[in-house]
């Protein structure tokens, strides 16, 4: 959670050995295949010479070290104990590189188990196993540190790798001595922790005096403070975290840090039990995560409930975990911790119960078809009986999508102990409290599953089908469930070849193949392991039928089955996954070809037609025609849908050829896209960038066109933007120009001081909001923008330099002329 350092640099910074190499292996290198060439070298060290040992193991560390740098956060158990069982066997194969990434590896593992348990998630065991690593890994962590610092201290040159290895040891060696600290309660560990934060800081002692706090900009620097903060809390340092905290607060601060600050006071409130703190921080915070807050709280009061406050703040979490519907936690804490907190005659401790005993059977018996096991169903059943009585307790009525979801789990109780008459009317009742695709076709299955179906039950399931077609007629049951009313059965890829088998001389082999294509298009949609290897098939059989069906335009029956296998063909073929552009492109000739005979017949396909064949252009390069269609598309109030599906892959695509993308183009996409978020998150990460640029195009746009239509777009979008990121140079570049060039000259001079107090004296940004600035002073004061001149022509001769010099210059020469005059 905590390490400071990139993969992608330590694995830059890791090379093998150029020389000592067999072709086999120099090969393997130069194409990346690293585990390829691990196999190779270990295949090397044990069946080669001493002398091929040896060159096996020294390339080996340098691929191991490679493999481990690339996982992060998860590591790869299989390849560090390859790298330990290298490392004892062969000593002298032991890298410094390899060994950094052992630690590194050794630490995220400790890390990742101790982040759990705070949450109690991982077990206390778990927890002890892993402060045990740490402690071994910290030695040697320290060990090698030292070695490399007194290497350094004593060469002559400097030496980047070497640094950068320093660098990554002072920050894991450092983090594994403030887990110790936090889980030991060890003063001493925290103080050592925190002395090395702040080195990473550079500064000689933790203090806010010493270290660089303008490195709270990097990750590296704010996480080095944020680590300071927690030892001190640890450490019971009389100034203690908060001072820290708040100078991560600062919005420069790198912002994931910051945005974490919220959760780690909560932790350190955890850690110090006061519990009526944790309790207000829970009940007005709107920072925090509700789900992870509401968790940590709960279990750790759960451990402390005798006091009173913790009593109080552990039935108020789990009262809100049940609130937000996060009912699998709250049945692990029940597991865990029991049914102190909860009203144990009330609905959700008994439907707790019910989960807990369905969990069980579940994690054992993990297929989805019903069990022929009899000491399997009668646990099921006995869930489902738990069930039941949470749904007669007084209070169910308090909870109805816990109760619908009550009924649901019910049913799937009952389906797994093979009753499915029982089991459907649990699902009819989960569905009239909550209609959910998923529910409606349980109860569909389960009456499917009957062996003999009343009259009443056979029109109970004509109705369901019904409701699921009409209220779900994109899923992709829905066409497993017409081709069921045509009997149809669910296929496989062996149902489809044993179709196929059937040879052309049989009555039978027309309607097979097209038997088989519903099938390979049902299994298309399933999208499962094998949907590449069904997509292709499908269209290897679909558009030979294709070329049949089409063949007579005049024949409406056939002429609109060809229209729907055509538009098939296409969102197979057109798939990322699948790309067969000839069939496409056979596709679109056929759809053409329908359209010529009769124009009418595919206008309710327009919309879809258009955005395949946009794709197709995409896929065949294409993209000044595949832009200008997607502008006629915008231009089309009824093609909005599939306008919606192409901008994302539009933008994407003239991101990359920018030279495609005019100032229209990028006006449509962008304001298509931003159409489909909320205004609050135009300042987004994830939408600031096309924002900006949506706006600088109507910008241009309203500058060639004079229309009002951009000008209030343009404003909306840039005001917006800078209301949320006010601090954003790209966002202030754009309001001040706007704000300037549309006569709003107050804002505008404003911005520009804003970018000019915030950029480097001297650099182009500065500059430009200078001009600018000093400017638009001399419309109101010619003699005070004058003085601004002749100083700034005193600390820059040249004006500065750049795009900007020009500029002040003439401006310089008329007001010296004005002011002469």
């Amino acid at each position: 959670m905590f390490q400071l350092l990139i993969s992608i640099t330590a694995i830059i910074c890791i090379t093998l050995p150029a020389q000592s190499q067999d072709n086999v292996s120099t090969w393997l290198q130069r194409m990346g295949c690293e585990e390829l060439l691990a196999s190779y070298l270990e295949n090397q060290l044990d069946h080669g010479s001493r002398i091929e040992q040896i060159r096996a193991a020294n390339q080996l560390a340098d691929v191991y070290a490679i493999l481990l740098a690339r996982s992060s956060g998860k590591t790869d158990s299989e390849t560090l104990q390859r790298a330990i069982q290298l490392f004892e066997r062969i000593p002298e194969a032991g890298t410094t590189d390899l060994r950094v990434q052992l630690y590194r590896a050794t630490y995220l593992a400790a890390e990742q188990i101790l982040e759990r348990y705070r949450l109690r998630i991982s077990s206390k065991q778990e927890a002890e196993v892993a402060i045990q690593q740490l402690n071994s890994v910290a030695i040697e962590l320290q060990t090698l540190r030292a070695a490399l610092m007194k290497r350094a201290r004593s060469s002559n040159s400097h030496d980047e790798k070497r640094m950068q290895q320093i660098g990554l040891l002072t920050s894991y060696l450092a983090w594994s001595k403030y887990y110790i600290a936090w889980y030991e309660g060890d003063m001493g560990k925290a103080k050592e922790a925190a002395q090395l934060f702040s080195e990473i800081l550079m500064g000689e002692k933790p203090s806010l005096q010493s270290v660089s706090l303008d490195l709270k900009i990097h990750d590296t620097g704010a996480r080095s403070i944020l680590g300071i903060a927690l030892c001190k809390a640890i450490g019971n340092d009389p100034i203690g975290p908060e001072l820290w905290f708040e100078e991560l607060e600062d919005p420069r601060t790198w912002s994931e840090v910051q945005n974490a600050i919220p959760l780690w006071k909560f932790f350190l409130l955890i850690d110090s039990k006061n519990w009526n703190a944790v309790l207000g921080t829970l009940t007005n915070s709107t920072s925090l995560n509700k789900t992870l807050s509401n968790r940590v709280a709960a279990v750790h009061a759960l451990e402390d409930y005798t006091d009173p406050a913790a009593k109080e703040l552990a039935q108020t979490a789990i009262a809100n975990l049940i609130e937000i519907n996060q009912l699998g936690i709250v049945r692990d804490i029940v597991f865990t911790y029991g049914e102190e907190a909860l009203n144990k005659d009330g609905f959700i401790a008994k439907y707790i119960k019910g989960d807990i005993a369905f969990q069980a059977v579940a994690d054992e018996y993990t297929s989805d078809q019903p069990t022929s096991n009899p000491a399997i169903a009668a646990q099921f059943l006995q869930a489902a009986t738990l069930f039941t009585n949470a749904l007669r307790a007084t209070d169910t009525n308090d909870f109805p999508t816990i109760k619908s979801d009550c009924y649901f789990r019910t049913g799937i109780s009952l389906f797994y102990a093979s009753k499915f008459s029982e089991a459907s009317f649990a699902f009819q009742k989960s569905s009239e409290l909550d209609s959910k695709e998923q529910t409606v076709w349980m109860a569909i299955v389960c009456l499917h599953n009957v062996h003999e179906l009343s009259t009443e039950q056979e029109f109970t399931k004509d109705a369901l089908i019904e409701l699921f077609l009409k209220a779900w007629p994109n899923s992709k049951r829905t066409s497993q469930l017409m081709l069921h009313k045509t009997d149809v059965n669910n296929a496989t890829i062996d149902d489809v070849e044993l179709l196929l088998s059937i040879p052309h001389s049989s009555p039978e082999y027309e309607k097979a193949k097209r038997q088989a294509a519903r099938s390979l298009y049902v299994m298309w949609q399933r999208n499962d392991h094998q949907h590449v290897l069904v997509g292709n098939r499908y269209i290897s059989l679909a558009s030979a039928i294709l070329s049949e069906d089409a063949k007579d335009p005049k024949n409406e029956k056939l002429v609109q089955r060809a229209i729907v296998r055509a538009l098939r063909i296409l969102e197979i073929s057109l798939h990322s996954e699948v790309q067969r552009l000839q069939a496409a492109e056979n596709a679109l000739q056929t759809l053409d070809f329908i359209q010529q005979s009769n124009s009418e017949i595919l206008v309710e396909y327009a919309g879809e037609i258009a955005y395949r064949n946009l794709l197709f252009l995409l896929y065949t390069d294409e993209l000044q025609e595949a832009s200008a269609l997607y502008i006629q598309m915008t231009e089309s109030p009824e093609f909005s849908v599939w306008v919606e599906h192409a901008s994302a892959i539009i933008w994407n695509s003239i991101q990359e050829e920018s030279e495609t993308a005019t100032p229209l183009l990028t006006y449509a996409v962008g304001t298509t896209i931003l159409l489909q978020h909320t205004e609050s998150e135009y300042g987004t990460n994830t939408l600031a960038d096309l924002a900006t640029k949506t706006a600088y195009a109507a910008y241009y746009l309203y500058q060639s066109s004079n229309e009002e239509l951009y000008k209030v777009e343009l404003l909306r979008i840039a005001r917006l933007l800078i209301s949320q990121r006010p601090k954003t140079l790209q966002i202030l570049l754009l309001n001040a120009e706007v704000e300037m060039n549309l006569g709003n000259k107050d804002t505008a001079l404003s911005q520009w001081k804003m970018i000019s107090s915030g950029t480097p004296p001297g650099s182009d940004d500065w500059l430009l909001a200078r001009y600018h600035a000093i400017n638009m002073l001399s419309s109101s004061s010619v003699d005070k923008a004058r003085q601004l001149l002749d100083q700034h022509e005193i600390l820059y001769p040249d004006y500065g330099g750049g795009a900007t010099s020009e500029l002040f210059k003439q401006l310089h020469l008329k007001l010296r002329k004005e002011t002469s005059e």
